[in-house]
């Protein structure tokens, strides 16, 4: 449906939309499902992917079955909108599944019903509804509008639609599993609120909702499922909340070239100063994207239209996505986020499934990557990530990107490879077939013929079987797809019951040349002979069941054992043997060690200590080595590596994993222990740099993995872990399975213990005169700068943030002044005027250029023709927080308006953590006007805080310690 940006406009200008929010910010589907695709690509290359997904399903009934879902496989996530409603924050992710295999054998004795594998031209989806959350940060202040997989309701997975019964069983078992993956698996990020602003129209809170795009919701409709977040946004110049829109809100993105777009209410456009909107620099996106303005309007409230757009560093990798198949080989290019091709400095590839190193592949300093070999493929798919690595302009900056890559073992895939039909099942055979790159595929029966077959589109088929009189109990019917190259089916119509059980009655993959060794587990009538022969397809076999496979091409053959007396066949039983020239990877059987460390611990690295403050990180390391095989290595594949964490050893339950994004256990959050997979900005309780983890095994048969504890529990507990991990076997794998001294960890939790002593608060004469005469200072030199600079002995700060204040109640929702003034005297006439300004450098932020003011006192300054000023370099340096006070003599009391004084009054509670990331409550003010000097001199006492309410809402109250 069109929707023109006059259209629009029209709308707008009938009056305010914001609905008393300062601001609503809308993002397209279009580019959120891109800052989707870029982070389902780096956790490829982190240990954060989805993993396969593996389970049983049975059903009972007069033909009880179970169905083997194994290595099932999800692409990127995709949101649609089509189930939005402005009422909450509801949307829809789609993910395709794009490999994997499907077996569903008779619970009774193995038979084979139907086998296929599963690749993403198939089609096969998982659709999630969801709603999108708010997640908070305690030390960046950042709001996140995330979405997690666990926390999805009314799962939809086509792989088993006409099935319902196991189709719910697998709906329940996909929700299980999602709610039992570790949160950097599950947690994706779309946009991101910078909550820590000052100014005027710094976002202070917001909600969130989802919106369809006009005509999105009809199901033929071009731009099904298109629509757009919104966030409205409450900022500081707002008192209160605004009000909740409902179905009448307008679409805030037109037709064409925009995918975001900022409507700012028509009150506040007063605090736009300059081309560049401050609230602009509040909207963050994943990654390195941003929104970048294209065009402004003011039908009524201010429009912004513009995109989510990469930045120049920005990096990626195209192809993102590709299917080969093994042995042939791919051109990669790295490019900037303008598009523009660069040289990268490095190319990686690894295969997620692979235990030798062969089955990685490999790939050139130009990008270009060469599959494995079909003899050394080892599975019937691999997905394999490309990475590529660019070393910046500055010591250690390497920028990463990566693509995902699907190789097959063969181009063709079809549906069924094999399968077995009833009587009641036999009316019509669907059959379909697909090529890796979307060409159509040829449909032929082979001999004896044994029905019809009709081609319905390029893909699918239909086989209808010979039905009547004298139809045998067993018929096999072999059909052949062919496309580039040839892949034969096995349709068994099983007419009657039989009598005869042959173990395995399904054998999955025998190599060309291989033998398979079949038999008859239960005898019926032992003193009768047996016939054995291959009823259908290629291959031979001997009279003690022996199976030996023949033929150029993947395909299916059928054995039969006959129980014969006198010439008569008295009972009959089948197995269903597929072949192909697949050489199955082995991989490892044991572990010759398993081990977990506390780097540079006590006890031989098996104790540590650390704050209890949420933030700072013990790193542990864990070591596997497996045993040989046969003379062979074979390493833990990267989807082992994957399933590695940390256990407690009371429960025993895993720790909870962090979201990538988060960098520690928040004010009130339940977790009292957390891991995350790498290292935060704050300095390692092991007192050491963290360690760079490999990509994959070190050598032959070892595989470390660094992983970095958070701790919340009380001043002193101690708390033991051990580490564990899923094998592809499915089988789980403890490092206290044996007994070694590092088969577990103990680590203390340690409350820091600070004295007034610790801190340095000291002046430093920048401008005006005077130089270290306490008195001469400030008698003779009335025009002055003075840094006073506050200090912990023991940690540089790191971050810090002034907090906004209800009484002692810390308010997110109140904007703090971060200046503060004062006179002389009471006299409206006095004029020797004091007021304050800040330097601090936030360790993830560019250094401070110039001394940071209140918006407010920014419109003193430009009343008095002043400048913005520049931080003296001189005498400032990162770690330490500087309240800049400056004296005048020229700024009458009476001159300033009362809200201005009342505003700029109050004392500075500000939050400063340092880099063991421990926090410090302090309070500063000008000294009481009872004291003389009191203009020239600051307090600052420690404040406590008090959490109430927690978990379910994180409220401090500050108390003086002083």
């Amino acid at each position: 449906m069109a929707y023109s940006k006059r259209q629009m406009l029209e709308r707008l200008g009938k009056g305010s939309a914001t609905l008393g929010w300062g601001a609503v910010a809308a993002y397209s589907r279009s580019r959120l499902n891109r800052l989707l695709m870029q982070q389902y690509q780096q956790r490829l290359d982190t240990l954060s992917f989805l993993p396969p997904f593996n389970d049983e399903l049975a059903f009972t009934g007069a033909r009880a079955a179970v169905i083997e879902l194994e290595g099932l496989e999800f692409g990127a996530p995709r949101l649609s909108f089509i189930n939005a409603s402005l009422s909450n924050s509801r949307a829809r992710l789609i993910m395709n599944l794009i490999a994997g295999r499907c077996t569903t054998v008779q619970l009774s004795d193995g038979a084979l019903i139907n086998t296929f594998n599963v690749t993403e031209a198939m089609g096969y989806t998982l659709e999630i509804d969801l709603d999108l959350m708010l997640v908070t940060g305690e030390v960046d202040r950042h709001g996140r509008v995330s979405l997690d997989l666990a926390h999805g309701s009314s799962l939809r997975c086509s792989l088993l639609q006409d099935q319902p019964t196991l189709n719910e069983q697998l709906v329940t078992a996909l929700e299980t599993w999602f709610h039992g993956l570790p949160a950097r698996m599950t947690q994706f990020d779309l946009g991101i609120v910078d909550l820590q602003g000052y100014h005027p129209l710094s976002p202070r809170r917001f909600i969130i909702r989802t919106q369809a795009a006009p005509g999105a919701k009809l199901s033929q409709a071009v731009n099904q499922g298109d629509g757009a977040v919104l966030v409205f946004i409450r900022v500081s110049a707002n008192s209160a909340d605004g009000y909740y829109p409902d179905s009448s809100y307008p679409y805030l993105i037109p037709d064409g070239n925009y995918s975001a777009s900022l409507l700012l209410d028509r009150s506040l456009t007063r605090y736009a100063d300059g081309q560049q909107l401050e609230i602009l620099n509040s909207l963050l996106f994943p990654g390195t994207y941003a929104f970048v303005e294209a065009e402004r309007h003011e039908p009524f409230d201010m429009l912004v239209l513009g995109n989510i757009d990469p930045l120049v560093t920005t990096y990626s990798v195209e192809p993102a996505e590709a299917v080969i198949k093994a042995g042939e080989a791919l051109s990669f290019t790295l490019h900037d986020g303008q598009g523009r091709a660069v040289s990268a400095s490095r190319w990686h590839a690894v295969s997620l499934h692979s235990h030798l190193p062969q089955g990685h592949g490999q790939i050139d300093s130009k990008g270009r990557y060469s599959a494995p070999s079909p003899q050394d493929i080892g599975h019937q798919s691999l997905t394999v990530v490309v990475t590529a690595e660019l070393d910046g302009t500055k010591p250690g900056e390497v920028f990463v990107a990566s693509a995902r890559l699907q190789v097959s073992f063969e181009s063709l895939a079809t549906f069924p490879n094999a399968a077995s039909y009833w009587p009641d099942q036999q009316e019509v055979i669907p059959l379909a077939g697909w090529q890796k790159d979307a060409q159509g595929v040829q449909w032929s029966l082979l001999e004896p013929f044994h029905g019809e077959l009709s081609d319905q589109d390029q893909h699918r088929a239909l086989f209808v079987p010979d039905r009547g009189p004298g139809v045998r109990p067993l018929v096999v019917q072999q059909v052949q797809a062919h496309a580039g190259q040839a892949r034969d089916a096995a349709l068994v119509m099983v007419n009657s019951q039989p009598l005869l059980s042959l173990y395995p009655a399904h054998v999955a993959n025998v190599q060309h040349g291989q033998t398979a060794q079949l038999s008859e587990p239960v005898q019926f009538m032992p003193g009768a002979d047996r016939r054995w022969r291959v009823l259908s397809g290629e291959g031979e076999v001997d009279q003690t069941g022996a199976f030996s496979s023949r033929g150029q091409h993947s395909g299916t053959s059928v054995v039969t054992c006959e129980v014969v007396s006198n010439g008569v066949v008295f009972a009959s039983g089948h197995s269903v043997v597929q072949h192909s020239d697949l050489e199955m990877e082995g991989s490892w059987k044991e572990l010759n060690q398993f081990t977990v460390r506390v780097m540079s611990g006590q006890d031989g690295n098996r104790q540590g200590r650390q704050f209890n403050n949420g933030f700072q990180q013990l790193e542990l390391e864990v070591y596997v080595e497996t045993a040989q095989v046969n003379g062979k290595d074979y390493p833990l594949s990267v989807t082992e590596l994957a399933t590695l964490g940390l256990y407690h050893e009371r429960t025993p339950e895993r720790v909870s994993t962090l979201a990538l994004e988060r960098e520690g256990i928040e004010l009130g959050d339940p977790e009292l222990w957390a891991v995350s997979t790498r290292p935060n900005r704050f300095h390692l309780a092991n007192g050491r740099a963290a360690a760079a983890a490999p990509r994959r095994a070190v050598t032959n048969r070892e595989s470390i993995v660094y992983l970095y504890l958070h701790c919340r529990a009380g001043a002193g507990q101690t708390r033991q872990f051990y580490a564990g991990f899923q094998a592809d076997s499915k089988q789980m794998h403890y490092s206290t399975d044996t007994t070694v001294h590092n088969a577990r960890i103990e680590v203390s939790a340690a409350q820091l213990q600070v004295l007034e002593n610790d801190y340095s608060f000291t002046r430093q004469r920048v401008d005006g005169g005077g130089g270290d005469n306490e008195q001469d200072d400030f008698d003779f030199f009335l025009t002055t700068i003075d840094y006073w600079t506050f200090r912990y002995a023991h940690a540089k700060f790191v971050s810090c943030e002034v907090l906004g204040m209800e009484g002692n109640q810390v308010s997110p929702l109140t904007t703090p002044n971060i200046s503060m003034i004062t006179w002389e005297g009471p006299s409206q006439h006095d004029r020797m005027f004091r007021y304050t300004g800040l330097i601090f450098h936030d360790s993830l932020e560019p250094y401070p250029e110039t001394v940071e003011f209140d918006t407010v006192m920014e419109s003193v300054r430009k009343d008095l023709e002043l400048d913005a000023l520049p931080v003296d370099r001189r005498w400032y340096a990162s770690g330490s927080l500087v309240l800049v006070n400056l004296r005048r003599e020229d700024v009458y009391r009476l001159t300033l308006l009362d809200w201005v004084k009342r505003w700029l009054t109050p004392s500075l509670v500000v939050l400063l953590r340092d880099e063991n990331g421990n926090s410090h409550y302090r309070r500063f003010s000008y000294l009481s006007t009872s004291k003389p000097e009191h203009r020239n001199y600051f307090d600052h006492v420690s404040v406590s805080p008090h959490v109430l309410n927690a978990p379910q809402r994180a409220v401090l109250t500050l108390h003086n310690n002083a």
